[in-house]
Formats: structure tokens, sequence, C-alpha cells
């Protein structure tokens, strides 16, 4: 711990010196051009006379400045300014400074630098108090920890069994929630308005029917969120059982039902075969149908829409992947794709509730794997995804 303090101690001083000498450079070069903007016009007339007056002015302006000389481009020594000073440290800067059409000066400038050199001197006596008090503190923690280690051990475990019994129970309190406490309003809700507008019939105008409809589809929305939630849930809870799987069978399956059900048998698409994974089949089966149905969905619009499904090997580990040339999406988005509630193409008129890939996530996070997108707008996407084994 000693070493590693005097180490960070080390660099600390070399990174402050290195800043205040480039702060004294930067500072120098910034006096040099204005003092050569000063000059300027007495140089181009040869005017050496008030070039060096001004050049001891400034000279002896600066306090830190021991020597100045400046020397034309013919060997002319023009100024040879030094003021006697005792000095701990000092530093040079050497500067060339063109004018007219091929004249040019240079400037030899050696500067009093013995307050660097107190200011790190300081910087080193904090750091070394600095380092005595850690070592000093850290023996303490170290003691107080040694002498009750197992009881801290113990407190924790406690403490955490308790979150987690506490998050459960809430847990199953908001399932139990959504499963009850709104489906029943809502199916209220949908009934009622199903039955209004059955038995009212054709004594509704057309936009009352209109009006009907929206809270129906609106009801089926908020149906289909609820169970999006719940979904979403149990992925996040539920007990997980490895087996060897078939992943294209699982996959054939999935997007035939989801064909089915979109009515979108126009779609050309491509299963890899062969494909398996040690995995929870009832959780890939959710992966796949979610990803899949992301895939359809943005398809609806594409004029000759094609969906793949395979499997590549990358740094030794399988990257499973769903490919479509739907819509696509900007990747400046990626980022908050597959977070609840993040719907890109809301304003499109794409339906969904903006939980579908967040469910995808969750299940390929219970498997220890990573789950990202590559796309462009028009151009379609591709979704990849990794089912580690344990």
């Amino acid at each position: 711990m000693l070493g590693f303090l005097v180490l960070a101690d080390a660099l600390i001083i070399t990174q402050q010196s290195r800043a205040i000498h480039a702060e004294m450079q930067h500072h120098t070069d910034h006096e040099v051009d204005l003092f050569a903007k000063l000059v300027a016009d007495s140089l181009t007339r040869n005017d050496y006379a008030a070039v060096e007056q001004a050049a001891i002015s400034w000279a002896s302006e600066q306090e830190n400045i021991l020597k100045l000389k400046i020397v034309t481009s013919n060997g002319f020594d023009l100024v040879n300014y030094s003021r006697s000073k005792d000095v701990r440290s000092q530093d040079s800067y050497k500067r060339k400074i063109s004018y007219g059409d091929d004249h040019s000066i240079k400037i030899d400038i050696v500067k009093d630098t013995s307050g660097i050199s107190s200011t790190l001197t300081n910087l080193v006596i904090q750091l070394v108090i600095i380092s005595i008090i850690l070592v000093a503190l850290l023996g303490l923690i170290i003691q107080r920890i040694a002498l009750r280690p197992l009881q801290r051990e113990i407190n924790l475990h406690r403490k955490t069994e308790e979150s987690l019994r506490h998050s459960i129970v809430e847990l199953e309190s908001m399932n139990y929630s959504l499963s009850h406490d709104l489906r029943t309003p809502l199916r209220a809700i949908t009934g009622f308005s199903q039955t209004l507008r059955d038995d009212a019939g054709s004594r509704l105008s057309a936009e009352e029917r209109q009006s009907l409809e929206r809270i129906e589809n609106a009801g089926k929305s908020m149906a289909e969120l609820i169970d999006d939630i719940l979904e979403l849930s149990r992925m996040s809870s539920a007990r997980m059982s490895r087996s060897s799987i078939d992943v294209t069978k699982l996959a054939r399956q999935c997007l035939e039902n989801l064909l089915s059900k979109y009515h979108a048998n126009e779609i050309v698409w491509d299963i890899k075969e062969g494909m398996t994974a040690s995995a929870d089949r009832r959780f890939v089966i959710v992966l796949l149908e979610n990803l899949l149905d992301n895939a359809i969905k943005y398809t609806t619009r594409t004029e000759s829409p094609v969906i793949k499904i395979g499997s590549l090997k990358k740094e030794g580990d399988t990257v499973f992947y769903v490919l479509d040339n739907g819509a696509g999406f900007d990747m400046k988005f990626a980022d908050k794709l597959f977070e609840p509630f993040q719907r890109l193409h809301q304003d499109q008129g794409y339906t969904g509730t903006g939980i579908g890939l967040a469910i995808a996530t969750r299940v390929v996070q219970r498997h220890g794997g990573r789950i990202w997108a590559e796309s462009q707008p028009g151009m379609g996407s591709t979704f990849y995804f990794t089912l580690p084994n344990e």
C-alpha cells in the first residue's frame, strides 16, 4: 500500500510539474507575441534603437526575467539585458521571429523558476502528509475489519436476503394487481362499449361508432400492455431450467405462428438448419417470439419482405441473429432500444407496447448473454444475441 502511494505521489508530482512548465511556456509565448507586435514597425524600419528600448523596458517590468538576448539574422547583438538576482532554479526559452521578406531575430530568455520549485516542494510535503494519514487510517480500518469479519458478513447476507424477500413480495403484489384489479375494469369498459355498439346499431352516427371503436382499440392495447408487463416480470423472476434445445425448430414454429397471426404469407423467410443451444426452452420461445414479432411488424410496409434467422461464430462464441429488410432505425437511438416503453416508430403508425425488446433483453441477460442491434433507416435491422453455456 505504501509503495502504491509513493508511486501515485510521484505520478502526481510529475504531472503537476509538466502542467506548470507548459503553462509557463504558454504564458511566455503569449508575452513574446505581444512584444513582437509592439516592435513590428520598428523592425521593419530597422529602428534597432527603438526595439532595444522597448525590449529592455519590457524585460525590466517582468520580475522573473533574468536575461534577455536578441540577435538579428546577421549576428548583430541587438539586446543583451541581464538582472542580478539569486535564484534556486531557472529555465531558458528560445524563439525566432520573422519580419519583412527574409529578416528575423532570435530571442533568448532566461526565467526565474524558483516559484515553481517552491510550489512543487510544498506539493511533495502535502502528498507525504496525506499518504502518512491514509496509511494510518487504512491500518485502523483493517484492524477493525479483522476483528469482526464474520459478523459483518452475516449482517450483509441478512440484509440482502431481507431486501430480496421484500422485492419478491412487491413483485407478486404488482402482478396480482395487474392480473385482477386492472383487468376487471378494463374488461367492463371494452364489454360495455361493444354492447352499446351492437345494441344501438344504425342509430349511432359514423362519428359515434368511430369513438366506440377507439375505446375498444384502446382497451385492447391496454390489455396487451398488461400482458407484456406481466411477461417482463415473469422473465425476471421465473426459475430457469437449461437443456439442449433445437433453436432451428423453435424459430420455425414461432415464425409460422406469427405469420398466421399477421396474415403475412408474402414474407420470404430463411432459417438456418442445425442451430442448437443450452438454454431454457420456454425462455427462448419468448425471446424468439418477440424478436420475430418485431421483424414482421416492421416489414409490413416493405415491398418484398425478407426475414432471416441464423447464427455465426465470433471469438469462439455462437451468435444468433434475426435479420429483416424492414423500416430500420437510426443507430443513435440504439441504447434506448432495449429499455421498456421505448418505441422509436410510434409516430409512424406501427403498433406495439414498447416492451417486447425489453423482454428479449431480460431473457438474454438471465442466460448470461448479450443482445445488440445494427440497423439503418429504411434498410432493415439485424438483432444479435448470445446464449452462453453455463
